[in-house]
């Protein structure tokens, strides 16, 4: 729960930084599509601070610094909004431990959410453009302890729908018309995975292989075994080529229970650079 009341202010601080700053969008510059669509497709690089307490790997917390890639395809227009995005990375987790070996752990994280979105008219709309809607999401996580036999090999995974919204507002910069952007999405209804065998000793053996054990003790929770909070904070600065810049901040926090009730919670801070083509 330390991961979770450590992300909190950094999204309280987000939501009010937003809605201080927030304004109508109007996406007139650039190629639209025959539908009037803007459309952007997005390739970002950022840095990662990622941490993960997994009680069925060890007591202790493991954080690292790393690298993170994105790629995204997002569709805009005065009244819809959509956005499918891919990010994914590895990084080689740490723990502060005074024991001789200094174990680590290799952590590889994927996620997928698809955002639909329609604008709400609520606010101020000369000042707000707000949106709500679906969300569709997938994520994948993997973290190998080569020093634990048969319990350093956990696999799992999360398909959920749910809810997002996001408020946005123009902001000049440099004489330039950009953008400020804030996005909150949270999943309500989940498939959700992790293997039962890990740290029982009578559910290992040659035949109970991680990835066996996962999809064999996939359930349907709403809000219970899985939880995830998603919040971006970003800054879209227009290019006079048409494509954008999208300085982005996003804090993503889930926790899940493993077969035999073992929780897993991780947090992660990733500041990404994000160019967006125009197309």
């Amino acid at each position: 729960m330390k991961l979770l009341t450590r992300g909190l202010p950094v999204l309280l601080l987000s939501c009010m930084v937003v809605g201080a700053n927030a304004q109508n969008i109007s996406e007139d510059e650039g190629i639209l599509s025959k539908k009037e669509y803007a459309r952007y497709l997005g390739f970002g690089v950022g840095t990662t601070y990622q941490s993960f307490y997994d009680e069925v790997l060890s007591s202790k917390r493991y954080d690292k610094i790393g690298v993170a890639a994105c790629i995204s395809n997002t569709k805009i227009n005065d009244v819809k909004y959509t956005e499918l995005m891919f990010q994914g990375s590895m990084l080689n987790m740490e723990r502060k431990s005074d024991e001789l070996v200094d174990q680590k752990i290799k952590y590889y994280k994927a996620f997928m959410d698809y955002r639909h979105m329609y604008k709400l008219a609520v606010l101020d709309e000369n000042i707000y453009d707000v949106r709500a809607g679906a969300l569709f999401s997938t994520l994948f996580g993997h973290r190998y302890a080569p020093e634990l036999a048969n319990t350093g090999n956990v696999y799992e995974y999360a398909i959920s729908v749910g809810l997002t919204g996001k408020v946005a507002r123009e902001q000049t910069f440099s004489g330039r018309r950009g953008h400020l952007i804030w996005d909150l999405s949270i999943p309500f209804f989940t498939n959700t995975s992790r293997p039962s065998y890990m740290n029982v000793s009578e559910g290992v053996g040659p035949t109970n292989k991680a990835l066996t054990q996962m999809f064999a003790n996939n359930t349907i929770t709403a809000f219970g075994k899985y939880m995830r909070i998603n919040s971006r904070l970003h800054i879209l600065y227009p290019l006079k080529n048409g494509n954008k810049l999208k300085f982005t901040y996003q804090w993503d926090y889930y926790t899940m229970k493993g077969g035999s009730g073992e929780k897993v919670y991780t947090a992660e801070h990733t500041f990404m650079l994000n160019y967006q083509f125009n197309y």
